[in-house]
């Protein structure tokens, strides 16, 4: 037997097995005697019959078996350098008598990683600060929290307000579908309905009906409204006045552990730095890991993309029978259909596989490791946000849960180790560098800030 191997795009690698006729014919010869032929005993059909009847070829296909068994298959290939986990396509060039027979093993391998040049090269990174207006707007959340509910019944509503109404549409006096509802509820102001109803709300007492014409924009989404005016018939049946309580030492007292309004907002600043903080350090990953991948190039089998993308379809599936919905119902029901989910499932399985890839190849070729002083370290980061709960969620650590752990430290270890290569500035979220313009707008750009050649503009 001879043995060729070639690689093949599409993550394929083909293995070429060829035996001398004389060594491959005993084997078929086997698979023939094996046969049930009517009308003769097991095995004692003529091999002549045997093979009128079912053909040289799949004699010999089936004989491939004997000849090379699947655990000396699987060892041909990691010789080879190569791993799988899909079986091989086996086929069989024609049989002739007296002629080599052939086989071609064609594997689905591993990806193929080719990391980018990412050494000195340049990238933008978002770093927040904790700022005095993020602190007010902290405390403002914590007192609406707070917020007590009351029904108004003896003056009008006012803008901004949350109000309860039954309305219906008509055009000339015939009620138009879709433009009806019932005990709906909305804050005046929020835009979620037509700016020229909710206005004509305002000033309305509970109980008080009253016709509010509204005209539909040009480009509205249902084009049989588009451009026309509708006569809204709305009744107020609720208005409900929120009571936010005033930032006092009162306040404090009653929601936290501190007693003056100053070292509530301190202690509000320090746990708004530390969210600050960490996400910085997630933002900081990111870009590097989305940085380098995106440098990199990683050629996927349709196999391992197939799996992954059946998973992540599954997955949703799974995650909507938790909740005891159907997703293929719900897929029916929005008019996005089966075939959308699954081609998103794709589109998040390439990224899945592609990212991971790279990571792993990285992680491996720059010799990444984590400790357990480092998975102890990062526990420890945790301890204050868990407080009394810390000991026991550290005793019940399973060893997923521990390799989890360790596989963020490795990406921590690892985007410190890249940024050593990188040329990284830190800039405000909102620089505008971060989110260059396309190309045709960037030309478009150009275009009108060159000076005009003499004699024209």
């Amino acid at each position: 037997m001879q043995k060729t191997s070639e690689l093949l795009p599409g993550c394929r690698f083909r293995i070429t097995y060829t035996y001398d006729y004389a060594e491959a014919y005993p084997e078929a010869y086997k698979v023939a005697s094996s046969v049930r032929f009517p009308g003769f005993r097991k095995g004692h059909a003529p091999f002549g019959l045997v093979v009128r009847s079912y053909g040289m070829d799949v004699l010999f296909d089936s004989a491939f078996n004997r000849l090379r068994p699947y655990k000396e298959l699987i060892n041909d290939l990691l010789e080879e350098g190569h791993d799988s986990h899909f079986p091989p396509t086996i086929t069989l060039k024609p049989v002739k008598k007296d002629e080599p027979v052939v086989y071609e093993c064609v594997w689905s391998i591993e990806p193929q990683i080719e990391i980018g040049e990412y050494q000195g090269t340049k990238l933008l990174i978002p770093e927040e600060k904790a700022t005095d207006e993020m602190v007010e707007e902290r405390i403002k959340l914590e007192l609406r929290k707070q917020t007590s509910f009351s029904n108004v019944t003896d003056r009008p509503c006012r803008s901004g307000e949350m109000v309860t109404v039954d309305f219906a549409g008509t055009i000339d006096g015939v009620e138009v579908e879709g433009t009806s509802g019932n005990d709906v509820s909305f804050r005046i102001g929020e835009r979620r309905y037509l700016p020229d109803l909710e206005d004509g709300i305002v000033g309305m007492s509970v109980d008080e009906e009253k016709d509010i014409q509204v005209l539909f924009p040009e480009d509205y989404g249902n084009k049989d409204l588009a451009g026309k005016t509708v006569t809204f018939h709305v009744k107020l049946k609720a208005i409900v006045e929120e009571n936010v309580p005033e930032l006092d030492d009162d306040f404090v007292q009653d929601v936290s552990d501190f007693d003056t309004v100053e070292e509530y907002r301190e202690d509000m600043r320090r746990v708004l730095e530390k969210e600050v903080e960490q996400k910085n350090k997630t933002e900081f990953v990111n870009r590097i890991m989305d940085h380098v991948i995106g440098l990199s190039k990683v050629e996927l089998s349709s196999e391992m993309i197939n799996a992954q993308t059946e998973a992540n379809y599954q997955n949703a599936v799974d995650q909507y029978a938790q909740q005891g919905l159907n997703y293929e119902d719900m897929l029916r029901q929005s008019g996005l259909g089966k075939q959308f989910a699954v081609s998103m499932a794709r589109e998040q399985a390439i990224k899945q596989l592609t990212d991971y890839c790279v990571t792993a190849e990285l992680i491996n070729k720059l010799n990444i490791s984590a400790t357990d002083e480092d998975i102890n370290a990062l526990l420890e980061e945790s301890r204050e946000t868990l407080g009394a709960r810390y000991d026991e969620y550290v005793s019940n650590l399973t060893e997923d849960m521990k390799e989890t752990l360790r596989h963020e430290c490795e990406i921590r270890k690892l985007t410190e180790t890249l940024r050593e290569d990188l040329d990284v500035s830190f800039v405000a979220p909102d620089d505008p560098a971060l989110n260059p313009p396309a190309p045709e707008a960037a030309a478009a750009e150009a275009d009108e800030a060159a000076p005009a050649e003499d004699g024209k503009e």
